[in-house]
């Protein structure tokens, strides 16, 4: 080829990346990214952190680069013993979990606060235990800051073993368990873990069968755990939805409370609480539910809150004093590479009064530096071929096509996101198996929306953009599509699904503006541009 391909230039940026952070004999060492296209005749050329050279030209690139090498040399047998340990995905870590084996020891995730609020949640889950009392504990996070992951590690620490408590002629068995209310989580992590033959592992409840097992059959029993674990609380359902789907008074916070008043003795329930993630009718309620379903419990005086001490005047204003622990709130997203600001930069984006597109595009810039690409393109074969070739031969990574479920114009593309095709998707395989597989995202043969990827990550996304949500005269317009009464507020509901959708990435993401066709996508895809998002193409210019 005449010029280096885009995506092989990524590729070994993302080699250098991952040496210098998760590779033990590479800390404190300069790590140099060099790409040589076999066919490359150019001269040598340095393309954004990337050397680009022919083969002729290496020996004189290595010998130029061992001349101002450090003075001492690391030896080879030393640094091919040296730790890597990556960062892992939700699923790996949750595998790793379910076995036994510790963690990879992360100098991101050490930093990030996870082993603090671990240190927090089992001193807290202790101390209710000692002193008999029910405790609410709240844990915040932007997202992919590991809220799911610190869960799923306290669930199964074994420092919890010893609040096993025997009930009629045995043990509990366990003393916690981790409830979502997120079905494709649910269903991506027993696909993960399911055993020899094929069975799936009860590592994951969802919380609407355990409710009914528990608190709304006819002769409920109280669960035998002590600890429940709710994640994504944030979407907990209000009263209106849970009375519709179950003909049942009280939100599901006040269910939740209601179950842990039932458990012998002393409980906790713990919040796993994304920020601006609610997605869907019912879920509007925000965190005022949990603090009324304490308010409310026959049990009040027995129940203390726990959170972040940004949580307390919610509390207070509904009466419910709060404990605040500065460590149960994760700043710090662990999704992507190196790039806390990642998160920041979406909610910026989709914010009305603080979109400023000079300052994005600068912050677009900071994040590029640290090794997350995001791209723009309207060529949609442009972007599939983008991520196979990036990933190519790489059987551990996962890139897909992810869209709102509200748009109407991709479905002429083959862009099938409509109610009945994401329906059928089967999130397990979809996320879990190997990219040669019909049914892995790797296939680009379906489309997930906010529902199936919220609280799941994906190395490289290809965000499809929809009509649903649109640039116009300075600000965002949602598409004014019927709604039933139990939709609150739309307009955030389809801002907090865009913003889902652009933090699902590992690595980056390239969003993809379909063709206008009088729906506003040209505005749209020159705001993305104006804001930071790098044109996408096949080639690097010469």
């Amino acid at each position: 080829r005449p010029a280096p391909l885009r995506a092989d230039i990524d590729q070994v940026a993302a080699y250098a990346r991952d040496l210098r952070n998760y590779h033990s004999e590479c800390h404190n060492r300069t790590v140099s990214a060099v790409l040589v296209p076999t066919q490359y005749r150019g001269p040598r050329r340095v393309f954004e952190d990337v050397e680009i050279c022919s083969r002729s030209e290496l020996p004189a690139l290595v010998e130029a680069s061992a001349r101002v090498a450090p003075a001492t040399p690391i030896p080879p047998d030393q640094w091919a013993n040296g730790e890597y340990a990556p960062l892992p995905s939700l699923v790996a870590a949750a595998r790793d979990i379910f076995v036994g084996r510790p963690l990879p020891f992360i100098k991101r995730a050490q930093s990030a606060g996870i082993p603090e609020a671990l240190d927090c949640l089992l001193t807290l889950a202790h101390q209710a235990a000692r002193e008999e009392k029910r405790f609410l504990v709240l844990l915040t996070g932007v997202p992919g800051a590991g809220k799911t992951l610190a869960g799923l590690q306290f669930v199964h620490h074994p420092a919890l073993e010893d609040l096993k408590v025997l009930r009629g002629s045995g043990a509990s068995g366990v003393p916690a368990i981790f409830l979502s209310g997120n079905g494709p989580l649910v269903q991506v992590l027993r696909h993960a873990l399911r055993g020899p033959a094929g069975e799936e592992k009860v590592f994951v409840e969802g919380i609407k069968p355990y409710l009914k097992q528990h608190l709304l059959r006819k002769h409920p029993q109280a669960p035998p755990e002590h600890i429940l674990v709710f994640d994504e609380a944030q979407r907990a359902w209000d009263s209106t939805l849970i009375r519709m789907k179950h003909d049942v008074e009280g939100s599901e916070p006040a269910l939740m409370i209601r179950l842990a008043d039932s458990i012998p003795g002393w409980s906790l329930v713990l919040g796993l609480i994304g920020e601006g993630q609610e997605i869907h009718k019912g879920e509007e309620g925000g965190l005022s539910q949990w603090a009324d379903a304490v308010a409310q419990s026959e049990s009040r005086d027995s129940w203390v809150v726990f959170g972040p001490p940004k949580l307390a005047s919610e509390f207070v204003n509904h009466g419910v004093p709060l404990e605040p622990r500065s460590a149960l709130d994760l700043t710090i997203s662990l999704r992507s590479h190196l790039s806390s600001e990642v998160a920041a930069w979406v909610s910026n984006l989709l914010a009305q009064d603080t979109h400023d597109e000079k300052c994005l595009a600068e912050l677009a810039g900071t994040i590029r530096q640290q090794g997350f690409r995001m791209y723009l393109t309207r060529d949609l074969g442009l972007a599939s071929t983008y991520v196979q070739r990036r990933y190519e031969g790489c059987t551990d990574k996962r890139f897909g096509f992810l869209a709102s479920s509200r748009a109407r114009n991709l479905s002429l593309l083959g862009i099938d996101n409509s109610f009945q095709a994401t329906k059928q998707l089967k999130a397990g395989p979809w996320f879990n198996d190997s990219p040669n597989s019909p049914f892995s995202c790797c296939a680009l043969r379906s489309v997930a929306t906010e529902f199936q990827c919220q609280g799941l990550e994906l190395d490289f996304p290809v965000i499809c953009w929809g009509d649903d949500l649109v640039w116009a005269d300075s600000g965002w317009v949602v598409a004014n599509r019927r709604l039933g009464a139990e939709y609150r507020n739309p307009r955030v509901l389809r801002l907090n699904s865009y913003r889902v959708l652009l933090t699902r990435g590992r690595d980056g993401f390239v969003v993809f503006i379909p063709p206008d066709m009088g729906d506003g996508m040209n505005a749209t895809a020159a705001m993305l541009e104006d804001c930071g998002l790098v044109p996408l193409t096949a080639e690097v210019a010469r």
